[in-house]
C-alpha cells in the first residue's frame, strides 16, 4: 500500500471486505424480501432499458447487496442515532 492510499482510508476492497464481513443487521424475511425484490427490479430494469431502467437496476443491485451481505448501512445508522 502506497502513502496516498493510507492517508485516504486504505484500499477500496478492504471497506467492501468489512461490509460483507461486517455485523448482520438484516435477517430472516427481511433479508429474502431484500433479495427478491432486488432481483425483480434488475430484471425489470433491463427489460426496461434507458435511464428509468438503469435507476432500476441500480436500486435492484443496492437491494441485492443487503440481501446477500446482511448488512445494511442504512438501517445501522438508524439504530445507532435511535440508541
Amino acid at each position: 500500500m502506497n502513502q496516498v492510499q493510507s492517508s485516504q482510508g486504505g484500499n477500496p476492497l478492504d471497506k467492501i471486505k468489512s461490509v460483507v464481513n461486517g455485523p448482520n443487521n438484516v435477517q430472516g424475511m427481511e433479508r429474502a424480501a431484500s433479495l427478491a425484490g432486488g432481483a425483480l427490479l434488475v430484471f425489470r430494469g433491463m427489460r426496461r432499458g434507458g435511464i428509468f431502467g438503469l435507476a432500476s437496476m441500480a436500486m435492484g443491485a443496492a437491494a441485492l447487496m443487503r440481501g446477500s451481505t446482511g448488512h445494511c448501512e442504512m438501517k445501522q445508522k438508524l439504530q445507532q442515532r435511535k440508541a
